[in-house]
């Protein structure tokens, strides 16, 4: 299920990405450098605890991946993401601080970005599946690991 869920989320995801650079107007991409501003001045909190955890940099995660998509005009892909956005953030929570200490989120999402604001849409669609699929390699090795 989770990779099949993983696999659908990059597969809705480049057509919104594409939708969105094609079709996005000056206020989607205010809002995508506002969201992109926000998640790299947040702390990263690595905190598995639900009950002590902040979840600062997980909303602003979400902003960002959510603004970039916003602007591909149509309300139920959009939806879709969301939803599979929900669902790949629990297994994306098992590969946990691990594969953070290994990985240079920031710049990731700073290459995702650039791509972005340049409205390169092949380069943008590639820096976001290989960011995606990179956590989805960790949560293999994690979910082997504990077999």
């Amino acid at each position: 299920m989770l990779f099949r869920s993983l696999k659908t989320r990059c597969w809705l995801e480049e057509r919104a990405v594409r939708g969105a650079i094609s079709h996005g107007d000056i206020a989607w991409e205010e809002g995508v450098v506002l969201a992109h501003h926000r998640l790299y001045k947040t702390p990263r909190t690595t905190s598995i605890d639900p009950i002590n955890a902040d979840d600062t940099w997980e909303r602003a995660h979400r902003l960002f991946h959510m603004s970039i998509i916003s602007g591909c005009g149509s309300g139920i892909l959009i939806q879709f993401c969301h939803q599979l956005y929900d669902q790949n953030i629990r297994y994306r929570n098992i590969a946990g601080s691990a594969a953070y200490r290994r990985r240079d989120i920031t710049k990731e999402h700073a290459a995702i970005f650039d791509a972005v604001v340049v409205r390169n849409a092949n380069l943008a669609v590639e820096c976001l599946i290989d960011h995606y699929n990179s956590t989805g390699q960790f949560l293999r090795a994690a979910l082997s690991a504990s077999a």
